[in-house]
């Protein structure tokens, strides 16, 4: 995942297609997953999980009116808190 990881959020960074959504929403699942025990988490350091920690804020921020969003602000933040423990 650590490969894919600036292509992740480059598409989770883009505008939602009506036949697929919006990526974030699926990084999400795959950033939350098990919380710090995720195989993704264990493999970043400090400054990597940082760096998630902070993607994961703005796009909680930047895509909060999307309708299509399946997600709520509370669960990105979690998250968030998560990546950014430690």
């Amino acid at each position: 995942m650590a490969y894919y990881m600036p292509t992740l959020a480059r598409l989770a960074l883009a505008d939602p297609t009506s036949n697929y959504g919006w990526y974030g929403d699926t990084l999400h699942i795959h950033l939350s997953c098990n919380g710090n025990e995720n195989a993704f988490f264990r493999y970043c350091n400090h400054d990597q999980r940082k760096a998630i920690a902070s993607l994961l804020r703005y796009l909680n921020i930047a895509y909060c009116e999307y309708e299509m969003r399946l997600t709520e602000p509370e669960e990105f933040e979690q998250c968030a808190t998560v990546w950014d423990s430690i």
